[in-house]
């Protein structure tokens, strides 16, 4: 089954899958729904781990931009750990929010762009009537990115 979700999504989904708490509450799941789960995270994983790379990336060029040794727009401070580290002089304040700012929204269009996923559906039905499932509305829900969609009838005007 195919469905278009926000890359937000997939990273949200991939981010609570991979807590130790999601792990423990997933055991109490039907098998059949645990292997169903894996083969469709292993399958939205890598547009996590894509976007968590170009992030990362962002970051490091932004850092090596501004916060180098020896760039005349930063200088050397102590912060309040008693720490050394580079800040961005007062003077260029204002021009590295404005890059900043446009990194972050350049940023938000990409979290926001849609993408075709291939899933197996899981089965809610037997989900739900499973008596000893220990999972809360959250993991409901991020499980609800597997449910099989019902599709939209087509009305006649």
């Amino acid at each position: 089954m195919k469905k278009v979700i926000e890359n937000i999504v997939a990273i949200n989904v991939v981010s609570w899958y991979q807590k130790e708490d999601t792990q423990t509450k997933l055991k109490s799941i039907p098998l059949k729904t645990q292997w169903v789960l894996l083969k469709n995270m292993k399958k939205i994983e890598p547009i996590a781990e894509n976007f968590n790379k170009f992030r990362n990336d962002l970051n490091a060029q932004r850092n090596a931009a501004w916060f180098t040794e020896g760039n005349d727009k930063c200088e050397r401070v102590t912060n309040e750990n008693n720490q050394e580290v580079l800040q961005v002089k007062e003077e260029y304040l204002e021009e590295f929010y404005k890059y900043d700012e446009e990194l972050n929204n350049q940023i938000k269009e990409i979290i926001e762009e849609e993408v075709e996923i291939e899933y197996t559906p899981i089965n809610f039905e037997d989900l739900l009537n499973s008596d000893d499932i220990e999972l809360n509305i959250v993991d409901l829900d991020m499980l609800s990115v597997f449910e099989e969609e019902e599709e939209e009838e087509e009305t006649l005007e």
